[in-house]
């Protein structure tokens, strides 16, 4: 898959080496919703992985 960079070369490269389906959605999203609350809007089976990406990739960016 090839996606855009939003949060920079170090986190790209990190999220592309991942296979699972966390990823995978979460480049599909448009960027409003990289936010932290996104399991709130996203029900699915690894919301908490997903969730746990999300804190670490805003941690990141801060």
């Amino acid at each position: 898959m090839v996606a855009s960079a939003p949060i920079g070369p170090r986190h790209h490269a990190i999220l592309m080496d991942r296979k699972d389906d966390a990823v995978r959605v979460l480049w599909m999203l448009p960027r409003n919703m990289w936010t932290a609350n996104i399991s709130m809007r996203i029900q699915w089976s690894s919301q908490a992985r997903l969730v746990r990406l999300i804190n670490y990739i805003n941690t990141g960016r801060k």
